[in-house]
Parts: structure tokens; C-alpha cells; sequence
């Protein structure tokens, strides 16, 4: 169980890592417990089956998560993952109420109202498909199908 404190201290902590370079990072306990680099979703994905395993055979792992692009997608890997808390340099608002759905705690530098595709005209893909998906494992097996 992590106290309030050490989320925040977590939280704060998690937010550095990304400022030195890394696209997610997992900590727990004012250690790092995996980070990755990468666009997209794939680093939060990849940091996922680092923790969990590919068919998430081990257990959820109780931490705090920060990503460069916070949004219902990589919100949806972290909860999965077992985030207590998440931060986001960019977040969306449907990340945030999600988030505030089921009383995780969710911190960013920038929050815009969804994340788009790359081209600026619609919403991005995984976020679109992370908002059909009726729960996180329907997104996750999603995810993966589409691989």
C-alpha cells in the first residue's frame, strides 16, 4: 500500500524522469521500477509487458506512472499496470475522467480536451479505440489484435 505522501513524492519524482529524456516511467517508493523511450503508445505498452508479462500473467504492480502523452489509452496501460497515480506532461480530458471515475489521482503539466491523430483532424487512433473498449482488458486485447 503506498501512503498519500509517497504518491505525491512518487508523482514528483516520476515527472523529473521525464524531463531527463524518458517517454514513461513506473516508481515506487522513490525507485524507478521501469522506464522506456519511444513515441506513441508503445513505451507504455512495452513498460506493461515488462511488469506484468505479454499476457499480463503477474500481478498488478501498485506505482506511480508518468508519460510524455497521458491520454484514455496510456491511461487505460497504467491502470492495468496498477497505477495508484498517474502524471502526464500532456493529458486529456478523457484521462482525467476516467481518472477521476474510479479516484485515481491525476496530475499534468497540459491538459487539452482529447489526443489527436497526427494530422490534426480527428482523434488519435488508440484513443479512439481506448474509448469504445468497454473496460481495459477489452482495450488491451484490442491492442493486441491489432498488432
Amino acid at each position: 500500500m503506498l501512503t498519500t505522501n509517497e504518491l505525491h513524492n512518487d508523482l514528483k519524482y516520476a515527472a523529473r524522469k521525464l524531463g531527463e529524456g524518458w517517454s514513461v516511467v513506473a516508481v515506487r517508493k522513490g525507485m524507478v521500477l521501469a522506464k522506456g523511450e519511444g513515441r506513441r503508445l508503445m513505451p507504455a505498452l512495452m513498460l506493461l509487458h515488462e511488469l506484468r508479462g505479454e499476457d499480463l500473467e503477474r500481478d498488478q504492480v501498485p506505482c506511480v506512472l508518468a508519460d510524455k502523452v497521458l491520454g484514455l489509452a496510456a491511461f487505460r496501460l497504467a491502470s492495468l499496470l496498477g497505477a495508484r497515480a498517474v502524471y502526464g506532461e500532456l493529458v486529456s480530458r478523457l484521462a482525467v475522467q476516467e481518472a477521476g471515475r474510479r479516484g485515481i489521482p491525476i496530475v499534468w503539466h497540459r491538459l487539452v480536451p482529447a489526443i489527436m491523430n497526427a494530422r490534426q483532424d480527428g482523434l488519435c487512433p488508440m484513443e479512439h479505440l481506448a474509448f469504445r473498449a468497454g473496460s481495459d482488458f477489452e482495450f488491451y486485447r484490442a491492442l493486441k489484435e491489432r498488432r
